[in-house]
């Protein structure tokens, strides 16, 4: 109907007003509708094959996300992005990181702070620390570190890989800015480490800390309760 609507109203040249249609259907979860009018459209921008890429990421499809991907005739972070995010969100890791480091090799467009956030889980999945610690150094570079989503996915990282020091040393440099991710990550990366003391000790600052508005308890019951055996 509402597709109807678009061309008795003149808009099925409009670019920018097909794009929007794509990215609507899309972004409902309609990705046969956005698959449709990508296709139909005689004229693409940018915008939407980013735009239809994010609808196939976002509803799993990362084989048509990609398949759309190398047919690009350009590309720019968002698009770089979305199919690092689409993969890490969909838990396909190791495609997230080699996607990273081939557009760290095209070189032609830069990783932004989304870029980073979305490929540091990846790293720290995959235990690829060095190439955690070299995005770090690019981020702070940047000055990405001062977002909050970079800061949290660094602390991450370097948790799960078990560089308890370079977690804590993130976690210390939050200082007031902290949040219950960035709690989350330290007291379970602790725990997982076997130093349960500590996560338990660091359990208990979390509680008392007026910074925060919500804390789940329940999913530190079986980690800490390992430091009273």
């Amino acid at each position: 109907m509402l597709h109807s609507h678009f061309l008795k109203s003149g808009f099925d040249f409009d670019i920018f007003a097909l794009t929007a249609l794509v990215d609507m259907y899309a972004k409902l979860g309609l990705l046969a509708s956005a698959r449709q009018q990508f296709s139909e459209m005689k004229a693409r921008d940018l915008p939407t094959w980013n735009s239809i890429i994010a609808g196939c990421a976002r509803s799993g499809d990362m084989k048509g996300a990609l398949e759309l991907f190398a047919e690009m005739p350009e590309r720019n972070v968002i698009s770089w992005t979305t199919m690092i995010s689409g993969f890490s969100q969909n838990g396909q890791y190791a495609k997230a990181l080699d996607t990273f480091l081939e557009m760290e090799k095209d070189g032609r467009v830069n990783p932004n702070e989304v870029t980073i956030a979305s490929v540091l889980p990846a790293c720290a999945n995959l235990g690829a620390l060095e190439v955690g610690r070299r995005i770090e150094d690019y981020a702070r570079k940047k000055g990405y570190f001062a977002n909050m989503f970079v800061r949290n996915a660094i602390l991450e990282m370097y948790a799960r890989c078990g560089r308890i020091d370079m977690a804590k040393r993130v976690f210390d440099e939050i200082g007031c800015d902290r949040n219950v991710c960035s709690w989350n990550s330290m007291i379970m990366g602790l725990a997982v480490h076997g130093k349960y003391n500590e996560a338990l000790q660091l359990f208990h600052e979390m509680l008392v800390s007026c910074s925060l508005v919500e804390i789940e308890v329940i999913g530190y019951i079986p980690m800490l309760s390992m430091s009273l055996m």
